[in-house]
């Protein structure tokens, strides 16, 4: 008997760990290095938690969640992406630009900020227009689903 269309995945796993449970690469670390190198309109202006004395425009980079898609193996990090503007089409076309930035990560290996390989970028949620109530300034938020691995 065949079987068409199956597909096996075999994985060694590190069991080095007292638990045999790996960690994953710092997602947050990885999506913000490579929207640095993006040549966004923010510069180097992309962090993980919004500055003291910020510049704008800015973009933060957030794990807002996620699971292990493979026990053990492969992370499915859900990532947030904040982008501040001094108005509102200018953060829609830097958000627009990290979008594609991110998806741009899919199929790569990282060495820098950490070591990683990024085997997918899907869309968690769409572009959406959020003012920030506490600065008053245009923002625009959207998320990702890094399926990353070491």
């Amino acid at each position: 008997m065949s079987v068409s269309g199956a597909v096996w995945l075999v994985f060694e796993l590190d069991l080095s760990t007292p638990s045999g449970v790996p960690g994953f690469p710092d997602v947050e670390a990885i999506v913000a290095a490579q929207l640095r190198g993006a040549e966004l309109a923010v510069g180097d202006r992309v962090y993980t938690e919004v500055p003291e004395d910020p510049t704008y425009p800015l973009v933060t980079v957030s794990r807002v969640g996620g699971l292990p898609a493979i026990r053990r193996y492969l992370d499915a990090a859900e990532v947030q992406i904040d982008v501040w503007g001094t108005s509102k089409a200018e953060a829609r076309d830097i958000a627009d630009a990290a979008r594609v930035a991110c998806h741009d990560m899919e199929g790569n290996a990282f060495t820098d900020p950490v070591t990683a390989w990024v085997s997918a970028v899907e869309d968690a949620t769409g572009l959406f227009w959020v003012p920030d109530p506490l600065t008053g300034r245009d923002r625009y938020l959207f998320g990702v689903r890094v399926y990353l691995h070491e």
